[in-house]
């Protein structure tokens, strides 16, 4: 099968929800391997771009306290996440410590695609965002860590 048609079919996926996905997502997977995963990854990298563009279109000055704001604070704490933020001026740390991303991968056994569709859109978001900040990410609870550290800092 050729890129454009599996990309066609990753397309098609977005439209069921995450759990839905899967077993579709593993057939895929064993028929192209670990190659597979690398569209999965492009595909999602792609997605995240165009939204977090538009996203930064939208705020004058895309700092690292307003991508803080819209990605923590509006949308993961209203999503139920549990985190803290360390703030150090040109640079900041988010300690999460509950993911519900995390848990509903964990109950479905669909961890690694939870860190392709989830946890692999941290680091086009921010640069998306803001070609002048950067992103580092040592720790997962998606991939059986306590927590997760997002490191945002200006480059």
């Amino acid at each position: 099968m050729e890129k454009q048609e599996i990309k066609r079919i990753l397309t098609a996926l977005d439209t069921l929800n995450f759990a839905e996905r899967i077993p579709e997502l593993n057939r895929l997977r064993s028929l192209y391997g670990e190659s597979f995963d690398a569209l999965v990854s492009e595909h999602v990298a792609e997605q995240t771009h165009e939204e977090w563009s538009v996203l930064a279109s939208i705020h004058p000055r895309n700092t690292i306290a307003e991508l803080i704001d819209i990605q923590w604070e509006h949308i993961s704490r209203s999503g139920g996440f549990e985190f803290n933020v360390v703030d150090q001026g040109t640079s900041a740390t988010i300690h999460c410590t509950h993911c519900p991303l995390a848990e509903m991968a964990k109950q479905i056994d669909a961890t690694h695609w939870g860190y392709l569709y989830y946890c692999q859109k941290s680091a086009t978001s921010v640069t998306s965002f803001n070609p002048r900040l950067g992103f580092s990410r040592a720790h997962t609870l998606m991939q059986g860590s306590s927590y997760c550290d997002h490191h945002y800092f200006e480059k």
